[in-house]
């Protein structure tokens, strides 16, 4: 009795302390359709990246996600997912990165939204950006 009662409080103890690390995070730019999230890629164990859903925006965080910031590789842009925000980012290290975005033409819904595509990189973690345009290739039927 003894030996099944200090396995179960060995248990209890392992429980709390990994629940302990354990923090609630919030959407760092409210609620909403604009401010969809997509996945997060932790890149090392304090940084991580994800994508905004109706905006060419990235989030990074340096410190667990604890705070994130904007960022707009090309500010001018109007760009969006061209689908699910999950799908629309790849980090394979801490510096090498990309995502790909769909200009976004009319009233930004999806009928207006075969306006070509865009593929933002870095190589130095995010500092400077490039992008490869991809033109519309498909025309608009009546």
């Amino acid at each position: 009795m003894k030996k099944i009662t200090l396995i179960l409080m060995a248990i209890i103890a392992l429980t709390t302390m990994v629940n302990a690390q354990w923090v609630l995070q919030t959407n760092p730019l409210g609620s909403g359709d604009a401010a969809m999230l997509g996945k997060i890629q932790f890149v090392s164990a304090t940084e991580g990246w994800t994508v905004v859903s109706h905006s060419g925006k990235l989030l990074h965080t340096t410190d667990g996600g604890t705070t994130w910031s904007t960022v707009t590789p090309f500010p001018n842009d109007s760009a969006g997912n061209m689908s699910d925000p999950a799908t629309t980012m790849s980090w394979t290290n801490s510096s090498h990165g990309w995502a790909l975005k769909t200009y976004i033409g009319g009233t930004g819904d999806i009928s207006s939204r075969g306006n070509g595509a865009v593929l933002y990189s870095t190589a130095d973690g995010g500092n400077s950006w490039t992008k490869k345009d991809f033109p519309k290739t498909i025309t608009t039927v009546t």
